[in-house]
């Protein structure tokens, strides 16, 4: 993808040996020492499992979560052709080239903390296509409201249907804290639509013309909206699917309701900035849910294979899609 490499050298490598993205690192990895020491974890039977994993129920779990990465890049041109109100996608990257803009917007995600892959994200569109960086980033947050309001809905149902409606304090709280999440983003758009003018007169006058742009990108983002909601729901279950199939890789019993709560509220524990993707806490969180559902040892095993998946992989992915597309 042309025009990249200033974007990579700028937002990933100066950001990634920042002081900051180094402490949240170090945050992260004490997190997850002090959960080996606390719960007092056999590292020589988690590499027994780990090397006695079927290979092709872990492959089925790389291909569950990856292939709902096209699925990502279909939701994200109706986005952008709603926002722009363009029928055609003549000034847009192809689907494979959003997907590629994506799963860079994922690598930065999880090297660099506070979710600076989506605004890494909007620049790479910026340089990628006739779409300003102001308009894409407002796309991406009517994306984030989208996601983020389905997947609170999902995780409370499925919880409810996983722990038979007997929810622990924890379950209660994450669900809680996920409400106030996505009500805050509603009630900030909600703000947008209904106040625009008085929220623009709130700002100085050099700031008007991109609140402008920002504010027709996320409202203009909300068309079709039914089929968003369709494509974000489709999207969370075969991500979903990636747990459940790390569980039975193992050869270990987890009910497919358990294992999409389960990668829901690994979803909605990443979200929170303190370190890369959630590092350290949503390894904690999830063991910690499984652990009511299978032995503690069988938790940490399907953690790890998870993490894997949904983790490292794209670490390893992107920064080869990284070096690739400096080349172009």
């Amino acid at each position: 993808m042309p025009g990249t490499r200033n974007a990579e050298e700028i937002s990933l490598r100066r950001r990634f040996f920042s002081k900051r993205t180094l402490v949240s690192f170090a945050i992260a990895f004490g997190i997850i020492v002090f959960v080996v020491l606390r719960l007092d974890i056999s590292l020589s039977a988690l590499w027994q499992d780990l090397t006695q994993a079927d290979l092709l129920m872990l492959l089925a779990g790389f291909a569950s979560y990856y292939l709902a990465l096209p699925v990502r890049a279909i939701r994200w041109r109706i986005i952008l052709n709603n926002a722009t109100g363009k029928s055609s996608d003549t000034r847009m990257p192809s689907l494979l080239g959003l997907g590629e803009i994506i799963l860079l917007g994922w690598l930065a995600n999880n090297i660099v903390p506070a979710r600076l892959g989506d605004a890494y994200r909007a620049y790479l569109l910026k340089k990628n296509a006739a779409c300003g960086f102001t308009l894409t980033l407002g796309t991406i947050v009517a994306e984030r409201a989208i996601e983020l309001t389905v997947l609170v809905s999902m995780f409370a149902l499925t919880a409810f249907l996983a722990l038979q409606g007997r929810f622990s304090g924890a379950t209660t709280g994450l669900i809680r804290i996920g409400v106030l999440l996505a009500a805050a983003i509603v009630v900030a758009i909600l703000a947008l639509w209904l106040f625009g003018s008085g929220l623009k007169r709130l700002l100085p006058s050099r700031a008007h013309a991109i609140y402008d742009v920002f504010r027709e990108g996320t409202l203009g983002s909300f068309r079709r909206l039914p089929l968003l909601v369709l494509l974000t729901t489709v999207i969370w279950i075969m991500e979903s699917g990636r747990l459940w199939f790390a569980a039975q890789s193992l050869g270990f019993p987890l009910a497919l309701d358990v294992a999409i709560f389960v990668a829901l509220a690994n979803s909605l524990l990443s979200a929170f900035p303190l370190t890369p993707a959630g590092l350290g806490v949503v390894e904690a969180g999830v063991v910690g849910l499984l652990m009511v559902f299978v032995t503690k040892d069988q938790a940490v095993s399907i953690t790890v294979l998870d993490r894997i998946i949904s983790y490292w992989s794209i670490i390893f992915v992107g920064l080869a899609l990284f070096l690739v597309t400096r080349r172009k």
